[in-house]
């Protein structure tokens, strides 16, 4: 039996049974970008009470042996020496205050007006709101014999899951929320989870049903006492989300020549998500990789009047591309990881209170963080922020390497990153402050994502015939690409070294099409754009290996 504390939760372990499958069947979180594989370091426990395997090498690794002798484990590699006797662990949640904190599961909910009128202002540019009811409409419902009526729009991502309420008869956004998808805890990629889901039935279930009652819950968060009054709920998702939601066999995903699933329009009843009246509209896949995600993308950019000669990048996890050229929509994917998201960065973290999100460096150092208040971690952006200040600074070279303090000083940089560069385990690290640092494996992590998506976007060109000076515009679309700094994407060679005024970021412009279908449930116009679509496969083509390493460089 284990204990697990804080909560003081009991399990009963199964023999061989580590500890971290043990934290995943008892329904509790453990941060786990790898999937149980030993290469991240992030779960993290302490051993308070028992016996266990001997220490690996991966854990030697990761910790000092002060810490091991301390009890500190990594819970994917820990297993009870005897499984029928009582043992104690405590899961790592503890801030820099020694405070219990969860913030990697921590979920974002506001009906505050002022932070949802972007959400208000897009839709406006898409839906028609002349004819919206509102002399019948009280401030906090429907008068008379108005009946009220909700929709919600989701977007389900690799890191991510978001989903916006919105008042049908008054054509208004009233809530949204933003939660980690739960399924991290079997790694932070889609690759892992694809990896974990291949070993049987029994564990492909268990993704679905992990994913299912993560959105269950995310929706619970976002009605409140309106669950009975939503009637409609329309779904995106990348390609790997949308089969474990639809509970499709990934079979076609997980082997070349790769084959997804998922093509067709799905509907399902509302007590998918427990919300008793509504109609449940599952988006359909594109082709392969690229989800019904993207397919609300172009979906939101048809209200822009020339799209053609465009270059639309939706980066995140699983980078999806597209070109629209006279008249055709060339599609392909790109595996860039998880770094953009801060899942496999050593302090990497969510867009949420506490992480850097944009470097400035001068004679001093200046950190953008979220909330204002110490940082405590850093997200996709600053990681991208940070690595290109550091290479204009001098101290990461082009190919990634960061200097030893002498190297640096030898180099003329500046005295406060003089004072941030530290001796790693694998390397050089530099310190943001005493709780955020960036490793030599961190920069690497850039690299490769940034690679990945900077071939794809050159691939795609070269097959489309399209030169990059031809490009008319280039559309950012997700999270990552909202509060990127262009100039930051451009030095590491992220972007593509064009005009910024080419540039337009569109933030979850999949979730915004999400929100389209909502007011206007015309499938034809979707499935014209699946029939404009032409699938390109990148590693299938030729020179992609020997373009992806030349991209290393930053």
């Amino acid at each position: 039996m284990i204990l697990f504390q804080p909560e003081g939760l009991t399990y009963i372990n199964k023999a061989g049974e580590t500890v971290l499958e043990a934290a995943r069947t008892a329904g509790l979180w453990l941060e786990s970008p790898c999937g149980g594989n030993g290469t991240c370091g992030k779960c993290k426990v302490k051993v308070l009470v028992g016996e266990f395997n001997e220490v690996s090498q991966e854990e030697k690794d990761f910790f000092s042996q002060e810490e091991l002798d301390e009890g500190w484990r990594l819970a994917c590699k820990l297993v009870p020496k005897q499984y029928y006797r009582s043992v104690e662990i405590e899961r790592d949640l503890k801030d820099d205050k020694g405070n219990i904190t969860k913030p990697e599961m921590s979920t974002f909910y506001t009906d505050r007006q002022q932070e949802l009128q972007p959400w208000q202002n897009e839709m406006e540019k898409i839906v028609d709101t002349s004819d919206k009811n509102e002399e019948k409409v009280s401030e906090n419902g429907f008068d008379g014999d108005v009946k009220e009526s909700y929709g919600i729009s989701v977007d389900i991502g690799t890191t991510n899951m978001e989903a916006l309420l919105w008042n049908m008869k008054l054509k208004k956004c009233v809530a949204r929320v933003v939660a980690p998808n739960p399924q991290q805890t079997y790694g932070s990629d889609v690759v892992s989870r694809l990896t974990y889901a291949s070993r049987g039935q029994k564990e492909f279930e268990t993704l679905c049903d992990c994913l299912q009652n993560g959105i269950t819950e995310m929706l619970k968060v976002l009605t409140g006492e309106k669950s009975e009054e939503v009637t409609t709920v329309s779904v995106v998702a990348n390609g790997v989300m949308m089969h474990f939601l639809r509970r499709e066999s990934i079979d076609g995903m997980t082997k070349a020549p790769f084959v997804s699933g998922c093509k067709d329009w799905k509907e399902e009843d509302g007590e998918l998500f427990h919300l008793p009246k509504a109609k449940i509209i599952l988006f359909p896949n594109i082709k392969e990789f690229v989800g019904a995600d993207m397919l609300g993308v172009l979906l939101y950019l048809q209200k822009e009047e020339d799209l053609n000669r465009s270059l639309v990048l939706d980066i995140g996890t699983n980078g999806e591309l597209a070109v629209v050229k006279d008249g055709s929509i060339y599609i392909s994917s790109t595996a860039a990881g998880p770094a953009f998201e801060g899942a496999s960065i050593s302090c990497g973290m969510r867009g949420e209170e506490g992480a850097i999100q944009g470097v400035t460096i001068g004679k001093e150092i200046s950190f953008d963080v979220i909330g204002k208040t110490k940082a405590k971690g850093i997200c996709g952006s600053g990681l991208v922020s940070l690595v290109a200040e550091l290479k204009k600074a001098g101290v990461i070279l082009d190919t990634g390497y960061l200097m030893n303090g002498l190297e640096a000083k030898n180099a003329g940089c500046v005295k406060p990153i003089l004072e941030g560069i530290k001796v790693g385990s694998h390397g050089n690290d530099f310190w943001c402050n005493e709780n955020v640092v960036l490793t030599q494996q961190d920069i690497r992590e850039l690299q490769l994502a940034k690679a990945a998506v900077i071939t794809g976007c050159k691939l795609l060109l070269q097959k489309c015939g399209l030169k990059k000076d031809e490009i008319s515009h280039m559309y950012l679309a997700g999270a990552f690409g909202k509060y990127l700094d262009l100039e930051a994407g451009k030095t590491i060679g992220l972007l593509p070294d064009i005009l910024n005024e080419r540039i337009k970021v569109i933030g979850n412009g999949a979730l915004l099409g999400a929100t389209m279908f909502l007011f206007d449930t015309d499938r034809e116009k979707i499935s014209n754009i699946i029939k404009k679509s032409q699938h390109i496969s990148l590693a299938d083509t030729e020179g992609f290996q020997e373009l992806y390493m030349g991209a290393m460089n930053l």
